[in-house]
């Protein structure tokens, strides 16, 4: 149980920093729904898919084949700096490339005129790209206050820089209309620019964070170890077309939404924004199964060797599984509460919310369970899987979003979350057998369901019942978390 602690503990670490930033970076959610239009939030939203596809080529998922020969004997010491070798090349490669061909990248986008995007979006995927070896480096050293604390920093820059350029610029044209900080504000703010802030704010947030990481990144030595590097790549490069296969589940309803939807590209990219804004509501669930990846993939690396390894993933999964469900309840049951902070043209997604909500429950047990491949290096079956799940959220994406729209998508993304998951453990228990609880899984995953619909009953007759709807709901939470947290105690007391 003492390793489990370890774990817990540095995934605390990693927790505070990613749910108290990323809940500073939710603010920029009903901001950015009462600042632009839907339309515009949806542009947003599908630069940012994008650029999460492309992200996969940049990174070519050297971070964790760098985890994988860190913990090797006798040549762990020479992954650092191969990694970081490989991906500043890439990363310095493709920008370039972005940058000169901005101006077509722009127009296939159907964004004619906005080559400048592109060229902004080069460089914060060129500073993160780089900065993503050195992230890895620390959780592998487990490093996490640093590493928190660079990531705070990035989204303290972000949150700001927004402000700056969508509050109080605006803020001082309209209140001064002569000097010395109307000149400043007029000399360095467009209103045209609009939505453009945004990717700005991004960038000068990643540079800062890849000034922070200079002394990880210039306190190795740059060379490129040209045996390793072919294993590595040989490693990784399933895992790149497993990355592609993730993004594609992630981000591609988006592009869907913008093209298969029988409106205008004005009215689907409504949609778009629509969908988008209530789907990050959603994903404050991926909050947590981020901050424990970021534990766990070194953790479980490391822990590889030990003949007692099965029983520590197993045991890992299942309190992940009991900690996500209780987000899912959380959240799941004051939707009409939590929805308040978008502004009111986005409301009429929440339906989305549970369905995504179990969609990423479902993702955070892939994660743990597709450990299985990683360290027995038989990385194709990531590829694999992805790819079928690809083809079920393409498939169904194509299907659905015609007949009930923004909902056939997320009905998509649950159907692919939950398909890969039942195949990576059934594929994993014929190589690498691990004791997971099934038995127990389900019968919480009932109970989850089961207090979500009584849940969701209730909202719908809050109008009639008042607080006694509140009272209920609240009361039903807090049986779950407590049973729950019994679960946790007695695992405690082992």
């Amino acid at each position: 149980m003492s390793i489990l602690k370890k774990l817990a503990g540095d995934t605390a670490i990693y927790g505070l920093s990613s749910i108290l930033g990323r809940l500073i970076n939710y603010a920029l959610v009903p901001f950015y729904t009462r600042v632009f239009l839907e339309e515009e939030y949806g542009v947003i939203s599908d630069l940012y898919a994008w650029t999460a596809l492309v992200m996969v080529i940049f990174v070519f998922r050297m971070e964790t084949s760098f985890f994988r020969f860190y913990n090797k004997d006798g040549v762990g010491e020479k992954a650092f700096p191969t990694a970081m070798m490989s991906v500043g090349l890439e990363a310095i490669f493709f920008s370039g490339l972005m940058i000169i061909f901005s101006d077509s990248i722009a127009e296939w986008l159907h964004y004619p005129g906005k080559g400048l995007y592109v060229t902004i979006f080069a460089l914060i995927l060129g500073f993160d790209a780089i900065s993503e070896i050195p992230y890895a480096k620390l959780r592998a050293d487990s490093r996490p206050i640093r590493f928190a604390t660079i990531r705070l920093t990035n989204i303290i820059v972000n949150v700001s820089a927004n402000l700056f350029f969508l509050v109080a610029m605006p803020w001082v044209l309209q209140n001064y209309e002569t000097g010395a900080l109307h000149d400043f504000a007029q000399a360095i703010y467009r209103p045209e620019f609009g939505i453009g802030y945004v990717f700005l704010s991004n960038v000068l947030a990643s540079l800062v964070t890849f000034l922070m990481l200079l002394p990880e990144i210039l306190r190795t030595r740059w060379t490129l170890n040209i045996t390793m590097w072919k294993q590595m790549v040989w490693y990784a490069a399933p895992l790149v077309v497993a990355g592609f296969a993730g993004i594609i589940n992630e981000v591609i309803d988006r592009t869907l939404l913008k093209t298969h939807l029988p409106g205008s590209l004005s009215e689907n990219l409504a949609q778009v924004g629509i969908y988008s804004a209530n789907y990050k509501i959603a994903t404050l669930l991926a909050l947590f199964t981020q901050a424990y990846r970021y534990a766990a993939e070194p953790f479980f690396f490391a822990q590889a060797k030990d003949k007692n390894a099965p029983n520590v993933y197993a045991k890992s999964t299942y309190y992940f599984f009991l900690a996500s469900s209780v987000g899912v309840i959380l959240i799941g049951s004051w939707l009409d509460v939590i929805i308040l902070i978008l502004g009111k043209g986005f409301r009429e997604g929440l339906g989305i919310v549970p369905i995504i909500l179990f969609a990423n429950l479902f993702l955070g047990i892939f994660y743990n369970m597709a450990i299985w491949y990683k360290i027995k290096d038989k990385t194709y079956a990531g590829a694999v899987i992805g790819i079928i799940g690809a083809l079920i959220t393409l498939a169904l994406n194509w299907v659905l979003i015609p007949k009930i729209g923004y909902y056939g998508s997320a009905w998509a993304t649950l159907a692919c979350y939950f398909s890969m998951t039942v195949i990576v453990w059934a594929w994993g228990q014929k190589i690498y057998p691990i004791p997971y609880p099934i038995g127990k899984m389900a019968v919480f995953l009932a109970i989850v369901i089961g207090i979500l619909g009584v849940n969701f009953y209730l909202m719908q007759e809050v109008n009639d019942w008042g607080m006694l709807s509140y009272g209920l709901r609240a009361l039903l939470s807090l049986i779950f978390v407590g049973l729950v947290g019994k679960v946790f105690a007695q695992a405690r007391q082992q």
